[in-house]
């Protein structure tokens, strides 16, 4: 349960690192913040961080890599996340020398995340709401090609399960929730 209510607590707020240790309180920009209690803990705990000028930039968005490293922060923990190394290239769009590479190896590797039919990961790209409850749910365990997670439908059995009131990954978010539009660093995609 614990695990879960992170998972969930990651997708309210949904924001990419760049590892400084401050509170959302300490945040140059933190009047700009939509969820500062939950910015607050996740960067206590050293989940998200800010940027070197003290910055959150809560309307920034999150990207695939990035939002791979959020998943092992909370699965693994900081520590042991930061600690973890690739070996091999996980995608041949993500060399080894890649920020990211580590967390996305791990990912890969747990099933958590899945690349694109052409072999590539594409890191630097913009995650969905959609492709990041996907992920989400296989932080939880679900596996993507038992749960029909991956092919033409994908997001709608995500969606189905992401948004069921079983899991109700969206609960408590300002806004409407819109899927297929970008993940900021402090809140759902909403529209405008």
């Amino acid at each position: 349960m614990k695990k879960f209510l992170s998972l969930v607590l990651a997708l309210v707020m949904t924001m990419s690192l760049v590892t400084v240790s401050a509170g959302a309180k300490d945040f140059t920009d933190n009047s700009k913040i939509n969820y500062e209690e939950a910015v607050e803990v996740m960067s206590t705990l050293g989940v998200v961080g800010g940027y070197t000028d003290g910055s959150f930039n809560p309307s920034g968005t999150l990207t695939r890599g990035a939002a791979a490293k959020i998943i092992c922060n909370l699965i693994l923990g900081t520590t042991t996340a930061d600690a973890l190394t690739a070996d091999a290239a996980p995608y041949k769009d993500v060399a080894t020398t890649n920020v990211f590479a580590p967390y996305i190896a791990y990912c890969a590797k747990e099933g958590i995340i899945s690349g694109y039919a052409d072999g590539t990961f594409r890191p630097a790209n913009t995650l969905t709401g959609y492709a990041f409850m996907k992920m989400l749910l296989g932080a939880l365990g679900l596996q993507a090609d038992k749960e029909g997670y991956t092919g033409a439908n994908w997001s709608i059995n995500v969606a189905k399960r992401a948004l069921s009131d079983k899991v109700d990954l969206a609960d408590g978010l300002n806004g409407e929730f819109n899927g297929t539009k970008a993940v900021t660093r402090a809140c759902m995609p909403s529209t405008p």
